[in-house]
């Protein structure tokens, strides 16, 4: 016998509960649209479940009306069949409700957590959860939907040659998966959050956040009680009241608590590989780029989140000029959670076509920073509280970099984007931007604890060792051939100066003379050095052989051959010349030749 629940408890409790996940699923939206800007499939999925759940609330709410709780012998012919009506359609509603809300937490998952990417972690779990969630979804809808034949053989008994599938049996089958699906949700992320760089109280709270997200496991168990009596029950008008009650309390605490994962994963997600929502303050960043995730790690958004390129409101960085990078710190919600080590790179493009921006070797770095970028902190930094490192080396501060517009670019609309490994070596010139972690670029995956040593980090990099609680390392995998991260198989550039001072300008430095403002775009990977070929130069500018080489023109002007294979003229300084791609002072070569005429003259009147 089961526990009798009247109609109007059940109605008061399904409004109370249909009211919470109408409120959580709205606030979820909204701070996805409006504030994080970052909406995903998972969230149309959670909509489609919160729709379909509504149904099955409205559904039970008239079998409420039209007697749910009396006994049978108390309801109204035409009500008593109006009522299994309605539980006709609650029932399939509700495995189309639970069904979505699997859908969404699984496709959050594998959205949040990048390491879910690759190999067969994602095949086999992932992939293999989503394809039976949706197929016992769909035959748990049929089922329950064609159980007689006619269809109305279910809510009618006046209808002569019906069949009906056993009630006990097609719901026990349907129970029994569902049951197994919502615990194989529930542990789903446990595996990544096992191996996050996490405090060990906090990896346990943070798993506890998601156990205590399973709730509804255990409410499936307990229904399947209730499921059994009124399967086979000779008044389900009177019995269902029960049933009816856990089914919607099971489902619409499965939506709210999915705000629960959320907050979880973003938590654990903090110390994820290339997964800080960390974004720049400084160069001024386009609009739209701030406050945004890393990019998905099938590269579809590579470089830049896909936003558009703005036509006016440039930032104007002269040839050679020193910059600054910096990072948005405050009590402004942004960059909450600073993660400790990683590596960055500045890296420009002049192209503005969208199939050529996606190319790695359209990108050029004109600085590398290899580990302490933002912070040297080992774990994470609260953003809020986080302040700005001064001169010294504090252990628990946010980084700034200065570094150096390039002289020999040429002066046209760029845009510089940073790029950032979380946890992440060189040569003359300027390389390619490395990319990696993204699927549709490449198969080079980053490690987890290490700064990312860049195979090419360019002729300007800053090597921070000093306070650094990460090690270097190269990046490995079949895609990292060489530690390149293109696949190429090109052998890795000559080291570069290593300098302990975070902080510290390169001696001289290449960069576009009006970039336009920088943008956020995490994780990168190496590709094919640019080409040697000579270009068409215009505007004043002379052709070059070499990139990065310093030629003479005439003996008053020299230049710095860029990535075009043109250099602009400059004039050296007064009392120089240049010569064979040198300046030497003029007056100190003259004076050193008198002295020696000088001195041969005394010789010869000795």
């Amino acid at each position: 016998m089961t526990l009798h629940t009247a109609g109007p408890t059940v109605l008061a409790v399904i409004i109370v509960l249909a009211s919470f996940s109408t409120l959580a699923v709205g606030c979820r939206i909204y701070a996805r649209y409006r504030h994080v800007r970052n909406s995903g499939i998972d969230d149309y999925m959670i909509i489609i479940a919160l729709f379909f759940t509504l149904a099955m609330t409205t559904g039970i709410g008239l079998q409420v009306r039209y007697g749910l709780g009396l006994r049978q012998s108390a309801i109204d012919p035409r009500n008593s069949e109006s009522m299994l009506k309605c539980f006709w359609a609650s029932i399939w509603l509700y495995h189309l409700g639970i069904g979505f809300t699997r859908l969404s937490i699984i496709l959050l998952v594998m959205r949040i957590f990048p390491q879910a990417a690759f190999g067969w972690v994602r095949w086999a779990l992932c992939y293999g959860l989503l394809a039976l969630n949706t197929l016992t979804m769909a035959w748990a809808t049929l089922s329950c939907v064609f159980m007689c034949d006619p269809i109305s053989a279910f809510w009618t008994t006046d209808i002569a040659g019906t069949k009906c599938w056993a009630r006990s049996v097609v719901w026990l089958i349907n129970s029994t998966l569902g049951m197994f699906l919502d615990f194989s949700c529930a542990v789903l992320p446990l595996p990544w959050i096992k191996g996050l760089q996490l405090r060990r109280k906090q990896k346990i709270l943070v798993m506890g956040i998601f156990v205590l997200a399973g709730l509804p496991c255990l409410l499936a168990v307990i229904r399947l009680h209730s499921l059994i009596i009124v399967a086979d029950s000779l008044d389900p008008a009177y019995d269902n009241g029960t049933l009816a009650t856990f089914s919607a309390t099971e489902i619409h605490v499965g939506i709210t608590h999915i705000m629960y994962r959320i907050i979880a994963t973003i938590t654990a997600s903090l110390a994820l590989n290339s997964h800080a929502h960390l974004f720049i303050n400084s160069p001024a960043p386009i609009n739209g780029t701030a406050v945004k995730p890393p990019l998905d790690p099938s590269g579809s958004d590579f470089p830049c989140h896909g936003i558009s390129l703005p036509s006016t409101r440039r930032t104007k960085m002269a040839a050679g000029s020193q910059q600054l990078l910096s990072f948005e710190l405050g009590a402004n919600g942004t960059n909450t959670a600073v993660h400790g080590g990683g590596s960055c790179q500045m890296a420009i493009t002049y192209e503005t076509d969208t199939a050529k921006l996606k190319n790695p070797s359209s990108w050029k770095v004109i600085y590398s920073i290899e580990g302490g970028c933002p912070s040297d902190a080992q774990g994470n930094l609260d953003g809020v509280g986080a302040k700005p490192c001064g001169n010294g080396n504090e252990p628990n501060c946010v980084n700034q970099f200065k570094f150096n517009i390039p002289k020999g670019v040429k002066n046209a609309h760029a845009i510089m984007a940073w790029t950032i490994h979380r946890w992440k070596w060189l040569r003359d010139g300027i390389p390619d931007m490395f990319v990696g972690n993204l699927a549709s670029v490449n198969q080079c995956p980053t490690k987890e604890s290490i700064n990312l040593k860049f195979p090419k980090p360019g002729k300007y990099a800053t090597t921070k060792t000093e306070g650094s609680p990460y090690p270097l390392a190269l990046p490995t995998g079949q895609g990292c051939a060489g530690g390149g991260g293109d696949g190429g198989g090109s052998s890795a550039d000559p080291p570069a100066q290593t300098s302990s001072a975070a902080a510290a300008p390169p001696s001289q430095a290449p960069a576009p003379s009006q970039p336009a403002p920088s943008s956020q775009a995490p994780a990168p990977s190496a590709a094919p050095a640019p080409s040697q070929g000579a270009g068409i130069c215009t505007d004043g500018t002379v052709p070059c052989p070499t990139p990065g080489q310093i030629i003479c023109i005439g003996t008053t002007k020299f230049g710095t051959c860029d990535i075009d294979h043109c250099a602009v003229p400059q004039a050296v300084a007064p009392g120089t010349t240049c010569k064979a791609g040198k300046i030497t002072k003029r007056r100190k070569r003259a004076l050193e030749s008198h002295k020696r005429k000088f001195k041969h003259g005394r010789l010869s009147e000795g």
